[in-house]
């Protein structure tokens, strides 16, 4: 209520659990309508202790720094709750649809990606590994 610029949303699952959160301060919604044409999308499965998937939205300023344009957290990995997040993050920055996506390599976020992002390009990251 002190920041009507602050966005943040969140879902509970049936045992009154938290489901998903998504939240986006007006620093980073403004960056993203500045610096929003293009983001990169990298999420931790699992690795805090409540085993929540983490999510960030970043991108780059004309200083090429990395900024962060949001960040989310979802109980499970099902392409509906990528949905909800994408969707919620398309919500929070005025509908503004980026013209490229990059992410990592994850067969489900092609899917997830084009039911919200219908005119952006997703490209994938590939990661080599090298022993």
């Amino acid at each position: 209520m002190k920041n009507p610029s602050f966005y943040f949303v969140y879902e509970m699952d049936e045992n009154n659990r938290l489901k998903h959160v998504f939240w986006a301060d007006g620093i980073s919604r403004k960056n993203y309508c500045l610096f929003g044409d293009a983001f990169s999308f990298d999420t931790t499965y699992g690795t805090n202790k409540y085993f929540m998937i983490f999510a960030l939205f970043m991108g780059i300023n004309h200083h090429r720094q990395s900024i962060t344009f949001a960040a989310g957290c979802l109980a499970d990995k099902k392409v509906d709750s990528f949905v909800w997040l994408f969707g919620k993050f398309l919500e929070a920055m005025g509908r503004q649809n980026p013209t490229y996506i990059v992410t990592y390599q994850d067969p489900a976020m092609k899917i997830y990606i084009r039911r919200v992002y219908t005119i952006s390009i997703h490209r994938f990251l590939y990661l080599a590994y090298y022993e």
